[in-house]
């Protein structure tokens, strides 16, 4: 699962951080501010540049400077890379700080 996240507030860093938690990758439009830009207890990991990420890319998501279509090219590209990766390689919680438990439990995910 993929999720992109534009502004928001509360509501929308709960989601983000469930999702985040049972392995989804969040795409935080981090130029748009609010919990997107880490407000609201967003979660602290999906604003850490994941590996299938470019450092442009990622330059472009936060960006409040490039133009609009930058950023919603560098996010598309972003789902697609997410979308087309093996499940270990995507990000979130689980595959991300959560990898050694991960491991640990045999790779066995239980939250189905």
């Amino acid at each position: 699962d993929v999720y992109i996240t534009v502004e928001g507030g509360p509501g929308v860093s709960q989601e983000a951080r469930t999702a985040y938690a049972r392995g989804a990758v969040v795409v935080p439009l981090m130029r748009t501010g609010g919990a997107s830009d880490g407000m609201f207890n967003f979660p602290q990991g999906a604003l850490q540049k994941p590996s299938l990420c470019t450092e442009e890319q990622w330059a472009l998501l936060k960006s409040k400077d490039a133009p609009v279509e930058q950023s919603a090219t560098a996010a598309a590209a972003f789902v697609e890379a997410s979308l087309k990766a093996p499940r270990a390689k995507r990000g979130g919680a689980k595959f991300r700080g959560g990898l050694a438990e991960h491991i640990a439990s045999g790779g066995v995910d239980r939250s189905r």
